[in-house]
């Protein structure tokens, strides 16, 4: 149940990056530019970035959905 939980949250989280909800690109590469040398980095970097984060997401997903079903059988 914990992995399906942390992929809820990865992936949601990924999903905010990747469609810039609440500008949450743009403001996390405000918040970093003034920090670090961004290079050749964008806002659109973080979306890119926010695609994997959903990837990863569903991964942890995956991978939690046996244990999910094996719990089900057991009630």
């Amino acid at each position: 149940m914990f992995a399906l939980m942390v992929g809820v949250v990865v992936a949601g989280f990924g999903i905010c990056l990747a469609a810039n909800l609440w500008n949450l690109a743009d403001r996390i590469f405000s918040y970093y530019s003034c920090r670090v040398s961004m290079g050749s980095a964008t806002a659109g970097t973080f979306r890119l970035v926010g695609g994997g984060w959903v990837l990863v997401g569903l991964f942890w997903i995956a991978t939690a959905l046996p244990e999910v079903f094996q719990a089900a059988d057991r009630v």
